[in-house]
């Protein structure tokens, strides 16, 4: 196939020139990855990868299903995630996740799993969280990625910690490892250049380039001493500013001439901490990216014809 375009814009008339290239159909042809396919809580049907993720994840504590809505709403603690599900009475623990789980393997798409790394999550479904409970306090539990002691289910209720090993055994527990068809797919966390603003209350603090890197790098060993077949998906950018500098991080001035942006710092730190682990820790980068364009409002709410 050849194309051939008439070249004027910004040069005028004068400077007009042909462009012309080629299309060659037949060369260096690869199959499309299933994995493109995908969509976040199975919103489409057809999907082959569904996501469970978002900002009620980062504060989901998979013990007890409370979430935590963070300034989507008034930084509630609450149930909301068992509601939306129809799993309100179901006070199993990791009920939310194991849902979402079944609910991909029927339709047959792979389901990835978000992993909590912002520190803490929901202690409780009581209600807006103000600044004075903000974490630590008693409505938050600790997020660890080892447990450091025997898996059980139900887990314990009475201590103050929630473990990301323990949740990846239930989940081994219930579908089998990777290589049985169970889950292999992890999100390590979700849009941490936004925790202070969408999550004050559980990670005030802006995160630093190197915290990304020791959760990150210690999350994903600690899944795979669970699950050998795990692979993780990271660091879930929200978009520019963070793939540039992680929202303007005061470590982007000591990292970004080395590395050239927070990307390229992740993944050459991720692929450092994975020769040092001898295995891989990171397999997909993922970054987001919400179309700015502007009619009325966002292009991206709800009502805006300008999003046709």
């Amino acid at each position: 196939m050849i194309f051939r375009l008439g070249f004027s814009i910004l040069l005028g008339p004068a400077l007009a020139s042909a462009l012309t290239f080629r299309v060659d159909p037949a060369r260096d042809v690869r199959p499309i990855n299933p994995l493109i396919y995908g969509s976040n809580q199975s919103v489409i049907p057809e999907t082959t990868l569904s996501r469970q993720g978002g900002n009620r994840m980062t504060g989901y504590n998979w013990e007890t299903n409370a979430s935590h809505a963070g300034q989507d709403w008034k930084n509630n603690n609450d149930f909301w995630l068992l509601d939306i599900t129809g799993l309100r009475g179901n006070g199993n623990a990791g009920t939310v996740v194991e849902k979402h789980v079944k609910d991909a393997l029927a339709r047959k798409a792979q389901p990835l799993v978000t992993l909590q790394m912002a520190g803490y999550v929901s202690a409780d479904g009581a209600g807006p969280v103000d600044n004075t409970d903000a974490a630590p306090s008693p409505r938050w539990k600790e997020v660890r990625a080892r447990k450091g002691a025997p898996f059980a289910y139900p887990p314990n209720p009475e201590d103050d910690f929630v473990s990301m090993d323990e949740q990846a055994a239930f989940l081994v527990s219930k579908f089998g490892k990777a290589a049985q068809g169970g889950v292999r797919y992890f999100c390590l966390d979700n849009e941490p250049a936004l925790w202070p603003s969408t999550h004050s209350r559980l990670h005030p603090k802006a995160p630093s380039y190197e915290e990304l890197i020791k959760k990150g790098a210690e999350t994903s060993q600690a899944i795979l001493e669970v699950d050998e077949g795990a692979e993780f998906f990271g660091p879930v950018e929200y978009g520019w500013m963070e793939h540039a500098s992680l929202q303007d991080a005061p470590e982007s001035k000591q990292w970004n001439p080395e590395f050239g942006s927070f990307s390229g710092y992740y993944l050459a730190k991720m692929k450092e901490a994975s020769d040092k682990a001898g295995r891989r820790l990171l397999h997909f980068f993922d970054y987001h990216h919400y179309p700015e364009a502007r009619g009325d409002k966002r292009i991206t709410e709800n009502g805006n014809s300008d999003a046709d």
